[in-house]
């Protein structure tokens, strides 16, 4: 497939996938391509790749193994409000947090 045959429109999609993929951040790129919103920029140029799964698989290992991360997320949640409660999270069923009340 020759580059020369592309579309304006495939170029488009091509430098705002490829400037997501490299950690621009979402609202520039929305603005670059003049967008209203920001959701619109991520519904229609982000997909998500292998080698971005992989890259948030080894950042979130990361994450977890270092201890003064875990202590700091541990600190901040005893200060303020729980998060994912029954409360905060009622009706899903994905929250592994949440403790099973008896009625």
């Amino acid at each position: 497939m020759s580059t020369s045959a592309s579309k304006p429109h495939d170029a488009r999609h091509t430098t705002a996938t490829l400037m997501l993929s490299q950690g621009v951040h979402p609202k520039l790129v929305s603005e670059m391509l003049g967008h209203a919103t920001v959701a619109t920029t991520l519904d229609l140029y982000s997909h998500a790749t292998a080698s971005m799964h992989r890259e948030a698989a080894i950042t979130l290992d990361t994450l977890l193994r270092a201890p003064e991360v875990v202590r700091s997320v541990v600190n901040r949640a005893s200060i303020g409000p729980i998060l994912n409660t029954e409360i905060e999270c009622r009706g899903r069923q994905s929250n592994p947090f949440s403790v099973p009340t008896n009625p």
